[in-house]
C-alpha cells in the first residue's frame, strides 16, 4: 500500500500474504499456485452453474477465454484469482452456512476488491440461496470498514479524468468480444476507434438476449461491475490491464451458461472454439519469459502508444541492452503524450550505450527550460564525454546548491573524479 495514488486503494491481506510466502521460492511457485488456483475456479464456476442449461460451457468460457492470459502469466496478478475463488465459494457455501459465506465474502474482498462483486451480483442472479443478501452485506460492510479504519482511501485524482471512461470500458467490454491482439500495455490514449460502438454491442446483446431471465442479468451485472470498479485505477495510470476483467469472465461463463443449451452442433462449435482459445495463449506464452518480450510484443500490438514504449525501454535498458533502450524511448518520445520520463531515460541510456554524441544533439536541439536536474545530469556527463568541458561545467552550476549539487546521488562522486568540479 502506498501513500497516495493508485496503490493507496490497496488492503489486499490474503493475497499478499500468498503472494510473500510463495515468492519465497521464486517466481515459478507462485506460478504454480496460480494455475491451480485456476483451475479450482473451472471447478467451482461449474458447481455454481450446475442447475443451468450448460454448466461446463460456464468451465470453458472463464477457462480459456484469451483474457485470461495475464491472470495466469503475471504472478502479481494472484489476487484476481484468489479473489475469484473466494467469491464463488462464498456463493455455494451461503446457501447453508450463513456464517461460512460471510467468512468467505469477507476473504474474497481482502484478497482484492473486486471479489465481492461475485456474491452480490450471482446473489442477485438468484445462484447463492434464498438467504444470501444479510451475510453477503455484512461481509462487504465489513471490508469497507476496514479498509477505511485503517486509512485505507481512494485517490479522487482520477475524477477528473472522466471524459476518459469511454474509452476505459470500451476497450475492456470489447475485448471480451475480441481479445486480441493481447496487449499488456492498452494505453487509454490509443484506444481503437471500433472499442466503443463494439462495447455498446456486448452490453446490448448480454442485456437484450438475457432480459427474461433473472440470473442471466444478474450475471450480466457482474460483466459489467467489473471495470467499473476498477475505473480509479484505470483513470489514474491511464491502463486498461486485462487482469482487470478476470471476474467479468465469471460473469460472462454463468450468463452463457444460462442462455445457450446445449447442442450436437453447439458443443462442437465450443470444442473448436476452444482449442482456438488455447492456441492463442500458446502463442502468448513466449511473451511472459521476459520484460523485454512482454513489451516487445505491446509495441508489435500497438506501435503508436508511447506507454508500450516506454516499458520496452526500461525492459531492454533492464537486460542490458541499452543503445535498443535509447531508441525505444526516442520512440516513445514520437508518440501522443509521451511518457514525461522519456527524455531523461533516452539521455541515460544513450550516455551508457558510448553514444555520447548521440545524446548530446538530443539534448543541445531539445527543450531548454523547465528540466529536471538528472536530466541535466546525463546533458552534462554527454557534454564532457564529447569534449566541450566548458559547456559540462555550466550545466554543473546550473545544479550547484551552495556547497553541494542537487543532483541525483552519482552525480557528486562522478564531477570530483572527472574533475568537472574543478577549476
Amino acid at each position: 500500500m502506498t501513500g497516495e495514488g493508485p496503490g493507496s486503494s490497496y488492503y489486499r491481506p490474503i493475497s499478499m500474504i500468498a503472494l510473500a510466502v510463495t515468492g519465497r521460492w521464486g517466481p515459478e511457485v507462485v506460478h504454480g499456485l496460480a494455475i491451480v488456483v485456476h483451475a479450482l475456479n473451472v471447478v467451482l464456476i461449474i458447481r455454481v452453474c450446475r442447475e443451468l442449461r450448460w454448466p461446463a460451457l460456464a468451465g470453458l468460457v472463464y477457462g480459456l477465454h484469451p483474457l485470461m492470459s495475464e491472470a495466469l502469466g503475471w504472478a502479481s496478478s494472484l489476487p484476481d484469482l484468489l479473489a475469484c475463488a473466494f467469491g464463488m465459494l462464498a456463493v455455494l457455501v451461503v446457501k447453508h452456512n450463513g456464517l461460512g459465506g460471510l467468512v468467505l465474502v469477507l476473504a474474497a474482498g481482502l484478497s482484492k476488491e473486486s471479489g465481492l462483486l461475485i456474491p452480490l451480483f450471482l446473489g442477485v442472479a438468484g445462484l447463492a440461496g434464498s438467504r444470501w443478501r444479510a451475510p453477503v452485506a455484512a461481509g462487504i460492510v465489513s471490508v469497507v470498514g476496514l479498509r477505511a479504519s485503517l486509512g485505507v482511501h481512494q485517490s479522487w485524482e482520477w475524477v477528473q479524468k472522466i471524459e476518459l471512461i469511454p474509452q476505459a470500458l470500451g476497450w475492456s467490454l470489447a475485448s471480451l468480444a475480441w481479445p486480441v491482439p493481447l496487449n499488456a500495455v492498452r494505453s487509454i490514449w490509443v484506444t481503437p476507434v471500433w472499442a466503443i460502438p463494439a462495447a455498446g454491442l456486448v452490453v446490448w446483446g448480454l442485456v437484450y438476449w438475457g432480459r427474461s431471465h433473472r440470473a442471466a442479468l444478474g450475471a450480466a451485472g457482474l460483466v459489467l461491475g467489473s471495470p467499473v470498479i476498477a475505473l480509479p485505477v484505470m483513470l489514474d495510470g491511464y491502463l486498461i490491464a486485462e487482469r482487470y476483467m478476470t471476474p467479468a469472465l465469471v460473469g460472462l461463463g454463468v450468463w452463457a451458461a444460462v442462455r445457450i443449451r446445449p447442442t450436437f452442433r453447439r458443443v462442437g462449435f465450443a470444442m473448436v472454439l476452444g482449442i482456438v482459445c488455447i492456441a492463442v495463449h500458446w502463442g502468448r506464452a513466449p511473451a511472459w519469459s521476459s520484460n523485454a518480450a512482454l513489451f516487445g510484443a505491446s509495441v508489435r500490438a500497438t506501435p503508436d502508444s508511447s506507454y508500450s514504449w516506454h516499458l520496452y525501454g526500461v525492459g531492454l535498458a533492464h537486460s542490458g541492452k541499452l543503445s535498443e533502450a535509447a531508441d525505444a524511448f526516442g520512440r516513445g518520445l514520437e508518440c501522443i503524450r509521451p511518457h514525461p520520463l522519456d527524455a531523461m531515460l533516452q539521455l541515460k541510456a544513450l550516455v551508457q550505450a558510448d553514444r555520447a554524441v548521440d545524446a548530446f544533439r538530443i539534448a543541445e536541439d531539445g527543450p531548454q527550460e523547465d528540466l529536471s536536474s538528472e536530466y541535466i545530469a546525463w546533458w552534462a556527463r554527454a557534454a564532457f564525454t564529447v569534449g566541450d568541458r566548458e559547456k559540462a561545467k555550466s550545466l554543473v552550476e546550473l545544479l550547484s546548491n551552495g556547497q553541494k549539487l542537487d543532483a541525483p546521488h552519482w552525480f557528486q562522486q562522478w564531477a570530483e573524479e572527472e574533475g568537472v568540479l574543478g577549476p
